[in-house]
């Protein structure tokens, strides 16, 4: 009975796993699963196609990949991803945030065209100016460089933040990055 019971649970998890898959799919989005030594543990079936060659000849992640994992590996992941040519194609690499206890890792690919505009951000719904202290800010400018370089206070600076935050649904810095650098996706899907 336990025999049966396992089965039945078995096949939950792989119809759920197979749904979540089609999802994560239809939105132009893929998972790796790294073990605690950064071997491919799971990939859907979107991120084996992006990554390509690398996976199919067993080579695992490609060096530069896991160099930037190595990287990022001791403090908070970036919001700014990794933006890099694979296989013919260009594929945004994000290191999700991880709570877990077992040391598994989880990187998000999206195909993308790798440029953050601020043409991808004005389709947010932000003015020009806010999307260029926007633009500045998620390619990693302080609020005072983004002064400094637009030619304004930084009083102006964090008012366009501030604008930004509730255009977007966000509350801080980091999530308004986070979203900025998901519009380069937004930005390919609607140009395709």
């Amino acid at each position: 009975m336990q025999a049966y019971r396992n089965a039945e649970l078995w096949s939950a998890r792989k119809a759920m796993l197979a749904a979540l898959e089609q999802g994560l799919d239809t939105l132009g989005q893929h998972i790796v699963v790294l073990d605690p030594h950064q071997r491919i543990e799971f990939a859907t079936d979107g991120a084996r196609r992006l990554l390509g060659d690398t996976l199919a000849n067993r080579r695992g992640l490609p060096d530069e990949i896991r160099a930037w994992i190595t990287e990022h590996h001791d403090r908070r992941p970036a919001a700014e991803p990794l933006i890099r040519d694979i296989a013919g194609n260009t594929v945004l690499v994000r290191l999700l945030p991880n709570k877990r206890s077992d040391r598994r890792e989880v990187l998000l690919l999206e195909n993308g065209t790798g440029q953050l505009s601020v043409n991808a951000l004005r389709s947010l719904g932000l003015t020009q100016r806010e999307a260029e202290t926007l633009h500045a800010v998620a390619l990693g400018q302080s609020p005072l460089q983004t002064a400094q370089r637009m030619g304004i206070a930084t009083r102006t600076v964090e008012k366009h933040l501030q604008h930004i935050y509730d255009k977007l649904g966000v509350r801080g810095l980091s999530q308004a990055t986070a979203t900025a650098w998901a519009a380069v996706g937004v930005q390919r899907s609607l140009t395709a």
